[in-house]
């Protein structure tokens, strides 16, 4: 989905807004998943509109979704 670069630079926000938070990357990323899981599973017809057009059927990993997200808020 996105480069060795990218993944990088994900990699590296996540360690520095979980170190803002005062958690863990493996909490953060935790949380990431709880918010992917909510997503998907929502009932809202706009969030699962939102949610098929970013990611389709798949199920993206906190890094993939947080790299689709910032890519959306940028456009």
């Amino acid at each position: 989905m996105f480069g060795n670069i990218q993944k990088q630079c994900v990699r590296d926000s996540l360690k520095i807004l979980a170190k803002q938070r005062g958690i863990s990357v493996k909490e953060l990323k935790a949380e990431i998943e709880e918010t992917i899981e909510e997503a998907c599973t929502s009932d809202d017809p706009e969030q699962q509109a939102i949610y098929q057009k970013l990611f389709g059927e798949k199920k993206p990993t906190p890094e993939e979704f947080i790299y689709k997200i910032s890519k959306q808020t940028k456009s």
